[in-house]
């Protein structure tokens, strides 16, 4: 038992160390809205710097009557309809990307905002995002 407090005590210990030597400085937030179904939007046409970007699915449809899902990932992520679908250049696209749907909410560890697209099923669902460094 002694053992165990001392793991448990030793653990605690390094989160907080962790945590007291992670400060951030800047913080930053908005919204990016998938216009056109199945065509990915960059999160920003800008380089901003981020050390950490939590991202949750979100609509500006007026009524919502379904799940938002959407993925997330470069510019190659793909929400892909049901399993693939065809795109203007004749190819098919599978799903790609880190999927975040209704009252989810995902970290992704990236150094640049303008890394990161989102992708949709619906026209007019996406994501907010909140961004530290």
């Amino acid at each position: 038992m002694r053992k165990l407090f001392l793991i448990v005590l030793c653990l605690l210990m390094a989160t907080v160390a962790c945590a007291e030597s992670q400060k951030f400085s800047v913080i930053g937030q908005g919204s990016k809205m998938v216009t056109n179904a199945g065509v990915p939007q960059q999160l920003s046409s800008t380089s901003v710097g981020t050390s950490v970007v939590y991202l949750s699915a979100t609509s500006t449809n007026n009524i919502v009557t379904h799940d938002i899902i959407v993925y997330v990932g470069n510019s190659g992520v793909s929400a892909g309809g049901n399993s693939v679908y065809p795109t203007t250049s004749g190819v098919v696209k599978a799903r790609q990307g880190i999927r975040i749907v209704s009252n989810d909410t995902v970290a992704i560890l990236a150094a640049d905002l303008s890394m990161l697209y989102v992708d949709s099923y619906t026209s007019n669902d996406g994501v907010t995002w909140t961004y530290l460094n």
